[in-house]
């Protein structure tokens, strides 16, 4: 049996760097023409040294322009497309009629959005005629509906696995637009479902509800049941997430890789076979580099047989990073009540991180980040987060020098000397990871 690619969301430089260990792909969009607008995205102009990357490190690169094209928008699809074209792009994720046509034109294969609603094996098929290579499967389809998909087409499928889910079907909603002029299908949702509603009659009577937030659905997590869905034929576990930061990606991507690797591979070689694959195609230097940044002490922790006191920890350091709870969507049964955060439509995150610093300086030959902080304190041990333009490593406070002293502390208006286990730039962000209150 096939191991399934692990597909993973970036939305900048920071967050790719945080996915390289662990992503067989990665999809991310341009500033226009994807469903995520608010989510930075790369320029045009970027597009190549973003598949030079992933390329370097043997991950395809797929761009998503998956909103509705109108005619105003034409233009900007045939420079969206030569772009993608010019960089090597190993497929565009979309489902309008006119990108399908411009992407077959420049031969860039086509993999086709969840936004198509695609529920049953004929639809995957005409997709298929049209030139696709791949399609991503509607959030409705249960397990039942995509073994029979799966069992009745030769095409790629892909599924997503982790992360939010819309109120709408297939993420199609038009309550942004009605209620903002921001619409959804155009990447600009200002997710609306996520605010506090009423159910009021007629008689402008308020109906009791068991709380306020009445459209707001928990976020997707199947890591328990990564077996069924390898059984089930899904070639592609995709995992929502281009608004969310850095540390959520890697956290997510490092949970769901471990998870496959634990499936498939023996206790002795599980997570390994993999990244020394990689590491095969980078000179000496960079492969002893990334084989110490990739095999860490917390990924041993995971790379064992798959059970369930790994899915019972793999759970417990996904809900370190941000989520509103969690569900398995459509896949065994229709949601009911229990799917929607009532309460609250905020994350439920056990940790979050605060920015405290700014770094001054870098010494490259010491490996020490000269940093000025900005607010709070930090330890030695204390977990931070080093995120800049191009910037992003998570690493333990080793020591701290400050006034040319070694200290076990400092605060905010000192400037400090921190050793770092990566290369941090000038005005680079300093954070702290910090245990969130109940």
């Amino acid at each position: 049996m096939k191991k399934p690619e692990l597909l993973l969301p970036v939305k900048s430089w920071p967050n790719l760097k945080a996915v390289i260990p662990y992503a067989d792909a990665v999809y991310f969009g341009a500033k226009e023409l994807n469903m995520r607008v608010r989510s930075g995205n790369f320029t045009l102009s970027e597009l190549k040294k973003v598949v030079e990357e992933c390329h370097k490190n043997n991950i395809k690169a797929y761009l998503a322009v998956n909103t509705v094209i109108y005619p105003e928008d034409t233009k900007k699809l045939e420079k969206v497309l030569d772009a993608a074209k010019n960089a090597k792009i190993d497929a565009i994720i979309c489902w309008d009629g006119a990108v399908i046509d411009a992407a077959r034109k420049r031969n860039i294969p086509i993999h086709i959005s969840t936004q198509a609603n695609i529920s049953n094996a004929n639809t995957a098929l005409l997709y298929k005629k049209l030139g696709a290579k791949r399609v991503v499967l509607a959030r409705e389809c249960s397990l039942k509906d995509i073994k029979a998909i799966n069992k009745e087409t030769d095409i790629e499928i892909e599924a997503f696995v982790h992360g939010a889910m819309c109120v709408s079907i297939s993420g199609r909603c038009y309550l942004s637009s009605y209620l903002y002029g921001k619409s959804a299908n155009c990447g600009d949702c200002l997710q609306p479902c996520r605010q506090q509603w009423k159910l009021v009659n007629e008689d402008k009577k308020e109906i009791v509800c068991e709380g306020k937030y009445l459209m707001s659905a928990k976020d997707l997590c199947m890591i328990a049941h990564i077996p069924e869905l390898i059984k089930a034929g899904i070639g592609s576990f995709k995992v929502e997430g281009r608004l969310r930061d850095a540390r959520y990606v890697e956290v997510v991507g490092k949970c769901y890789r471990a998870a496959i690797d634990a499936h498939f591979q023996s206790p002795e070689t599980a997570g390994l076979s993999r990244q020394r694959k990689a590491l095969k195609s980078l000179k000496p230097n960079q492969a002893n580099h990334r084989l110490k940044s990739v095999v860490s002490p917390k990924f041993h922790d995971f790379e064992k047989t798959f059970d369930s006191k790994k899915v019972e920890a793999w759970l417990k350091e996904l809900k370190s990073v941000y989520n509103r709870g969690f569900s398995t969507g459509f896949y065994f049964q229709k949601p009911g009540k229990k799917e929607f955060t009532y309460n609250s439509s905020n994350s439920h995150a056990s940790h979050a991180r605060k920015q405290v610093g700014i770094v001054t300086n870098y010494y490259p030959k010491n490996k020490v980040a000269a940093v000025r902080l900005i607010a709070g304190k930090i330890h030695v041990g204390d977990e931070i987060i080093i995120e800049g333009k191009t910037t992003y490593f998570r690493q333990q406070i080793e020591s701290i020098e400050n006034n040319a002293k070694p200290s076990n502390f400092a605060e905010k208006g000192d400037i400090v000397g921190i050793k770092t286990s990566k290369k941090a730039r000038k005005n680079d962000y300093l954070y702290v990871l910090v245990k969130n209150s109940k």
